[in-house]
């Protein structure tokens, strides 16, 4: 029997759940993401009515408005915003935390397969906001079954709507490492992607990171609904595991510049009422720039 034909151990079998990629980035949120997560516990603080609801502010989450009405439009602009937040969410700990994970730098579109495993915070959000806008909705705003329906798919075309068009542009531009190793050499790469960056700086951002601690990790979510193992890095050069995550960082704060800049410009025409969005949005798009 061969060493790859060679049945699991129980061992083995708890260690790849316990280095479970998703398990090993709440962990990391636990003990290096504060500032992440204070953001977090107030989104859930909101929807649990634990924070502000003498104010209203669970009403403007669980049923946000838009130029005085509900309905399909105003929950698709807040799902607009809240994807945007996840997305924010996930850039910050990629550009801040990805070097301590290097075999994502070996695998297809990395930041994508990043964001999969680091979504059990916005699913266990999302979940939650599902379950107490059906209760406000049913309960105080004694809606029908129907237009409840028509209210949840505004949210998630919101949501899907935002992650449809950065998923295009991360697809177009995530580098990874196999990509670089076919390039000539280090300089090349260099000159290629870092020296053309309008953001380009002649101090390397990797080195402070440099000798830091690594993360172990044994399995992840390959895609939704597919567990694989993590590859090993070690056969790749450092130097180019350096530039895959130089690259994407670049590309990731290029999209946050464009993000930005775009809040700003809708702020900047909020003397139209057509330009007013709900306040719940407004709130999530105050701590998606905050994240920026």
């Amino acid at each position: 029997m061969t060493a790859a034909n060679a049945p699991i151990t129980w061992r083995q079998r708890l260690r790849r759940i316990l280095y479970f990629f998703p398990f090993q980035l709440l962990m990391l949120h636990l003990k290096k993401n504060h500032f992440l997560l204070f953001f977090w516990v107030l989104l859930f603080g909101f929807t649990m009515r634990w924070i502000g609801a003498k104010y209203g502010i669970d009403h403007q989450f669980l049923y946000p408005e838009y130029r005085g009405e509900t309905g399909f439009i105003s929950f698709t602009m807040f799902g607009f915003a809240l994807g945007g937040f996840i997305l924010s969410f996930n850039l910050y700990t990629y550009i801040l935390h990805g070097f301590r994970f290097p075999f994502i730098a070996t695998l297809s579109r990395p930041f994508l397969k990043f964001s999969i495993n680091n979504m059990i915070l916005p699913i266990a959000y999302i979940a939650l906001y599902l379950w107490k806008s059906i209760d406000y909705q049913l309960n105080r705003e004694l809606l029908s079954a129907g237009e409840i329906v028509i209210n949840l798919a505004g949210f998630f075309f919101g949501g899907v709507l935002f992650w449809g068009v950065s998923t295009v542009y991360f697809i177009l531009t995530n580098t990874t490492a196999s990509h670089i190793k076919h390039k000539k050499n280090v300089k090349d790469v260099e000159k290629d992607n870092l020296v053309k960056s309008p953001i380009h700086r002649k101090y390397k951002w990797y080195e402070p990171q440099k000798g830091r601690y690594q993360w172990h990790v044994e399995t992840y979510l390959s895609t939704i609904y597919r567990i694989a193992l993590a590859r090993k890095s070690l056969h790749y050069p450092k130097s180019v595991l350096e530039k895959v995550f130089a690259q994407n960082h670049v590309n990731a704060s290029l999209f946050e510049i464009i993000l930005l800049i775009s809040f700003i410009v809708i702020g900047s025409f909020r003397e139209n009422p057509f330009f007013v969005i709900p306040a719940g949005a407004s709130v999530v798009l105050f701590f998606t720039m905050a994240l920026m």
